[in-house]
């Protein structure tokens, strides 16, 4: 399998690296955004699968890559943007992703899909829902569940520390230090106030799979590209059943052939060893896109 790294800047100046893994003229080229903490090494194995034969892979560091970490960009006074998991901030996945996309069309691919692991897939649907004219194709979703669900899985004493850190990070907020690292540890890694609210609150905008509150999510649907779901039997982050999460995501399908939910059974949140059950689903569902 041909690779290559590569580097391009956003259209906001910020430099991002990643690798091209397969073909240079692709017919269906898979743009890979990696969840938290995680790096273009994330997802190897199923990254490596999908880029064969005419089909190539998009893996590339975004602003959450690393609990915290630096970018360069192409300013004038050549300043270095903060990010990492702790001081990411979620809508700034729209300019990284542009910078993908335009990157990736220097390659000519005949089709383009976002392919989300984890907060990956939170932001594939968001990007879709603010770029409605977008040259994607469509997007495949690896885990697409709720960080703030996840506060379901806590003991009484892990759900007193979430109360103390909230309050702590809306105080930051409020006093203009969205950027402060709590000192709270509820989270055994840093993070600062704004990025503790945009992952753990019901109402921020990066709470997309808010299955938790009952009600469909927005930005699902103002999707019109098609979504193929996969959902781990045993996704270790889920607070309820693949077959649950399954349910309020086929509730959002609106043609009867926009959204396809798929639960990859004995999967971790990692799909670990399962990669070519995947890559079939993957395989099965392009023949079905225009």
């Amino acid at each position: 399998m041909n690779f290559s790294f590569v580097s391009f800047s956003t259209p906001k100046k910020v430099n991002l690296k990643g690798l091209w893994l397969g073909s240079q003229r692709p017919d269906n080229l898979f743009i890979f955004l990696h969840g938290l903490n995680d790096s273009i090494f994330s997802r190897a194995e199923l990254m490596t699968v999908l880029a064969t034969g005419k089909d190539a892979v998009l893996t590339f560091n975004n602003r959450g890559s690393g609990t915290i970490n630096y970018f360069k960009t192409d300013k004038k006074n050549k300043e270095r943007l903060l990010a990492g998991v702790a001081h990411e901030v979620f809508t700034d996945c729209l300019d990284d992703i542009d910078g993908a996309i335009n990157h990736a069309l220097t390659y000519k691919p005949k089709r383009i899909f976002l392919i989300g692991h984890s907060t990956g897939c939170q932001k594939s649907i968001y990007y879709l829902s603010k770029r409605a004219q977008s040259k994607l194709k469509g997007a495949i979703l690896l885990a697409p569940i709720s960080d703030y669900a996840s506060i379901n899985l806590l003991a009484p004493a892990g759900k007193k520390k979430y109360q103390k850190a909230l309050k702590e990070a809306q105080a930051l907020v409020k006093a203009g230090k969205p950027h402060a690292l709590l000192k709270n540890d509820f989270i055994p890694r840093e993070i600062d106030a704004q990025r503790f609210i945009s992952l753990y609150t019901a109402d921020s905008k990066e709470e997309i799979f808010n299955y938790e509150s009952g009600k469909k999510s927005k930005d699902l649907l103002r999707v019109k590209q098609p979504i193929l779901a996969f959902l781990a039997e045993y996704d270790e982050y889920a607070d309820r059943s693949a077959e649950d999460i399954a349910t309020w995501l086929d509730s959002h399908n609106k043609t009867g052939k926009h959204l396809k939910t798929v639960i990859i059974t004995e999967a971790d949140h990692g799909f670990t060893d399962q990669e070519n059950k995947v890559k079939q689903q993957i395989k099965t569902w392009l023949k079905k896109i225009k």
